[in-house]
């Protein structure tokens, strides 16, 4: 296990540089001129190459880049082109928000996806698996920038039940919550419901009916247990999806996380915000799919043999 743990970390390694040179090309290829909004138009040459000097922008691109990395690597991505403050500070202030609200959506999520998956593959071509498929199918195919805005003019504005906006209290997470664990909860349900499915067909199932096991019993210890292990890679694939989905939602429901400064800074063109906020969704998103492989490589003692026969 440790040997095929190490080997995974040592290949993020490549998989990183190349997340951060496209991070940095990005910055460079986007149209304007960051300096020239900073200066204005009444600027002198000066003061112009004064800013690119300061801000590192008058060196070769190949030294940019190796500064960029270097600074990455010690989480220091400048200053921002807007506020003048530390990009780092930018980011510790707008991950809590974020991380909060990925944390309280995946959960609703994964508690209602697997819920309803497993109770569709129980009760299969039956009403409840009609309604739980129909319930998926909305989820995937009604997207967070039309659910954001329907949910907020019906429970807030209409209803008053809620919040439009804001992040002042617990209430306020309720909305951009439920959008977003919209989708991933329809995805982690269909898997769910596959697996489950699946697992009901076995012999060990019908084995532990003959033995006098209540069918709750069936479904918890044994059915439930197995399916886990597919349906734990759609609850990571899905944490990813909601750490980058965040940029509508928390835009949507002026929530101030990572997603929400992220919009802010294309707007206003902040390189080094968005890259920062850029490199650290990808590298997020990358190390949230590692987990999930090693915890499925735990979990299956199959892929676990077969790793480390490799």
């Amino acid at each position: 296990m440790a040997k095929y743990v190490g080997r995974r970390l040592l290949a993020l390694i490549p998989t990183l540089l190349f997340i951060s040179l496209v991070t940095f090309l990005m910055a460079q290829l986007a149209p304007g001129d960051p300096i020239m909004l900073m200066a204005g138009e009444k600027a002198t040459p000066e003061t112009i190459e004064r800013l690119r000097s300061q801000y590192g922008l008058d060196k070769p691109l190949h030294i940019q880049y190796i500064d960029f990395v270097q600074n990455a690597v010690r989480f220091d991505f400048g200053l921002s082109f807007y506020s003048k403050r530390p990009v780092s500070e930018v980011i510790v202030q707008g991950f809590g928000p974020t991380m909060t609200l990925a944390l309280i959506a995946i959960l609703i999520a994964s508690l209602l996806g697997i819920s309803l998956g497993s109770a569709a593959a129980y009760y299969k071509e039956k009403p409840l698996d009609r309604i739980a498929v129909a319930v998926a199918l909305l989820g995937v195919t009604v997207p967070n920038f039309v659910l954001a805005p329907l949910l907020a003019l019906i429970f807030s504005v209409r209803l008053g039940w809620l919040p439009v906006a804001g992040w002042d209290g617990a209430e306020y997470f309720v909305l951009p919550a439920i959008v977003l664990a919209a989708r991933p909860m329809a995805m982690i349900a269909r898997l769910a419901r596959t697996a489950m499915t699946d697992a009901l067909s076995q012999d060990y199932i019908r084995t532990a009916y003959a033995k006098g096991l209540t069918a709750r019993e069936v479904i918890w210890r044994h059915a439930l247990r197995n399916s886990m292990v597919v349906t734990l890679t759609g609850i990571g694939n899905s944490f990813g999806f909601l750490l980058t989905g965040s940029f509508i939602v928390e835009t949507a429901f002026g929530v101030p996380g990572l997603g929400y400064k992220g919009v802010q800074a294309i707007q206003q063109r902040d390189f080094p915000v968005i890259q920062a906020t850029t490199l650290l969704f990808a590298t997020l998103f990358v190390l949230v799919n590692l987990t999930v492989d090693l915890l499925y490589h735990w979990l299956d003692p199959r892929i676990r043999q077969g790793g480390e026969k490799s």
